[in-house]
């Protein structure tokens, strides 16, 4: 059982493009046996390309999928070769995903290693809780009384990562330790806070090599941007001061002693205010801070 020949077929060349795009080109080669028996990996593998190795017209694009299959003479197959630029392994010439490549003319994807660390961004909106007006006022009804269970739709920036680890309990780990903390030093272009790690998510991934597969596991990592510094601000009301009395309307520059029904505002020292004095408010910081430089500079 051997290969006879092979060479490339003119008609299977072909290249298209999409704007915003890779180029996308295939190559076809015939690959003639003697024995109807021979092995398919040395079927596929008769022209000497690797996946990885990069087109010989357009070394930009590597060669990413091929298909081989039988013709109607059973000692001839066809193999066809798509190249265009991975969206997944980083072709940058200084990360773990470059070099390597194989197959005639140095460079490509080194498909023996994880992929480089990749960002991306985006945007998405949200209904949060607000008590306060663009200028820092607080939101009160006409009478001078802050409003209650205010909402306000509000656009989050977000980065997100996508981070190889050898093993799954290594990217277990950093999810579990980032989620739900904030930088807490000058990160991504500002200061400290204004960026949250919203958790994300995990996978097994397997690529494979000249018949060698890699095993490795890809987490991505979601950031979101809050300029207020991801702080949970309280405007101080209640129905109780704070010996813990009743809130009476004559408190409040009403007449008689009945209690209040509905919560007033309050001052630093947990006592009401009569407007036009202004309710207290405070600021809680919810989440742990955390060294994000662990996760390099976006890029």
């Amino acid at each position: 059982m051997a290969i006879v020949q092979t060479y490339e077929i003119a008609e299977g060349r072909g290249v298209s493009g999409t704007a915003r795009e890779s180029l996308q080109y295939t190559r076809a080669f015939a690959v003639k046996i003697d024995d109807p028996a021979t092995p398919m990996d040395e079927i596929a593998q008769a022209p000497g390309i690797l996946l990885g190795s990069p087109h010989p017209d357009d070394p930009s694009v590597f060669a990413t999928s091929f298909d081989c299959s039988v013709s109607d003479d059973l000692l001839l197959y066809t193999l066809n070769v798509t190249y265009q630029a991975p969206t997944l392994i980083d072709a940058s010439t200084d990360g773990p995903g470059s070099g390597g490549g194989g197959g005639g003319g140095g460079g490509g994807y080194d498909y023996a290693a994880a992929p480089a660390d990749t960002w991306s961004g985006s945007s998405s909106v949200a209904a949060v809780p607000i008590q306060y007006d663009k200028d820092g006022e607080e939101i009160q009804n006409t009478a001078g009384t802050p409003i209650p269970n205010v909402q306000a739709d509000w656009a989050f920036a977000s980065l997100t990562l996508t981070k190889s680890y050898p093993t799954a309990a290594e990217a277990a780990v950093d999810l579990v330790l980032y989620a739900n903390t904030v930088n807490a030093s000058a990160w991504a272009g500002f200061g400290a806070r204004c960026w949250k790690c919203q958790g994300g998510s995990w996978q097994k991934q397997t690529q494979s090599t000249n018949g060698v597969n890699l095993t490795y596991y890809s987490a991505t990592f979601n950031f979101a941007f809050d300029e207020r510094g991801w702080v949970n601000e309280q405007v101080m009301i209640g129905t109780r001061d704070a010996n813990g009395n009743n809130i009476t309307e004559s408190m409040i520059g009403g007449s008689g002693d009945s209690p209040i029904s509905e919560p007033v505002g309050l001052n630093s020292s947990g006592f009401p205010v009569t407007p036009p004095a202004k309710a207290a408010k405070k600021t809680f910081y919810v989440y742990e801070e955390k060294d994000f430089s662990y996760f390099g500079t976006p890029s």
